[in-house]
């Protein structure tokens, strides 16, 4: 394989997690474990993972991940929740706000391509202002195509703990907040219509999209990037919040 996107053949993704739940005062959550076996996927090194899920009553998920190992090695987590804040139709009338003045490129394997992460400034991938998903996701610029469509790594303004995104739909919005420097837009455009979600529901092309707080991708063959190496004696640590608002764009 040239590439190990989701962790390898048989990422952490495909496994059933130990999971306990939990609540402190007004929060409820779940608290989500597994340890990957030095090897696995040819990643060296155990890695303890812990991942919790709390939810408050002001309609915030908040994600946090722990991970340790005994070996250095690679190690970039994110999840791929999908989002339609109508739900229903597609995401492409939705507005979007990235707080990034910088994407990485990429070629025909969506894998970044050399040299510096590249302006947003006009191009497709800006989204410093909300601008509806669909305005620009069929431009005939090359590394959108590679997409199909968004499927990229913006490189976020900020440090620290920040929101960095938002997506609006006619009457609900989500901001996101990380601590992360990178944010996966993923618009659904591998989604077959034959799919289907829990109860049967269909899934649609380009109906849902994903924001992966993340580091950047293909890490550990781009010393130019900020490293994802975590090293025994050393913990993991990276927190993201989904907050749910009624803050929609409110159309007639």
């Amino acid at each position: 394989h040239h590439a190990a996107l989701h962790g390898g053949t048989r990422g952490w993704d495909a496994y059933v997690w130990a999971a306990a739940p939990f609540a402190h005062g007004d929060d409820v959550g779940i608290v989500f474990t597994r340890t990957s076996p030095d090897g696995e996927e040819g990643f060296p090194g155990t890695v303890t993972a812990r991942v919790t899920y709390t939810i408050t009553p002001a309609n915030v998920w908040r994600i946090e991940y722990e991970a340790t190992t005994d070996k250095a090695t690679p190690l970039n987590l994110t999840q791929h929740v999908y989002f339609n804040m109508n739900g229903e139709g597609t995401i492409l009338d939705q507005e979007l706000m990235i707080d990034a003045d910088a994407y990485l490129a990429v070629d025909a394997d969506l894998a970044p391509v050399p040299g510096a992460p590249r302006p947003v400034e006009g191009t497709p991938f800006d989204f410093r202002t909300f601008r509806a998903i669909g305005d620009r996701i069929d431009d005939p610029d090359p590394v959108l195509q590679y997409g199909p469509g968004y499927d990229h790594n913006w490189c976020l303004n900020g440090t620290g703990f920040r929101k960095v995104a938002e997506l609006r739909g006619k009457k609900r919005a989500v901001e996101v907040w990380t601590d992360q420097i990178g944010l996966q837009f993923y618009a659904g455009n591998f989604i077959d219509n034959a799919w289907t979600m829990k109860g049967g529901a269909p899934m649609r092309y380009r109906g849902w999209l994903a924001l992966e707080t993340q580091h950047w991708p293909n890490t550990p063959n781009r010393p130019d990037f900020p490293s994802v190496t975590l090293r025994p004696g050393e913990t993991y640590r990276t927190a993201t919040e989904y907050r749910f608002t009624t803050a929609g764009r409110i159309l007639d």
